[in-house]
């Protein structure tokens, strides 16, 4: 876990283009979110202690949270660069 938050959850998520995303979530308030990336510039990834870095935006995809993947956002169902849970609760 990369927060300094006890009650984070955590996810991975996988982008139309295959990059790996992790997803940190408050489970209690589903507004907060921090995704974070592989750093490209990272060499070795396994000999850094930060290998990855925080991402601010989806690429104007949808990312369906539960289902740990993102969609195209291109016909106007889904709203770009948004967040979405499939399940109930």
């Amino acid at each position: 876990m990369l927060s300094r938050y006890e009650s984070c959850d955590s996810s991975i998520a996988v982008t139309t283009s295959g990059q790996v995303l992790l997803v940190e979530s408050d489970p209690w308030n589903r507004s907060w979110f921090r995704l974070y990336k592989k750093d490209p510039d990272i060499e070795d990834p396994d000999s850094s202690c930060h290998a990855l870095v925080e991402v601010d935006s989806l690429g104007g995809e949808s990312l369906l949270l539960d289902l740990g993947f993102t969609v195209s956002a291109a016909d106007d169902t889904l709203e770009p660069d948004s967040i979405y849970f499939t399940r109930h609760y």
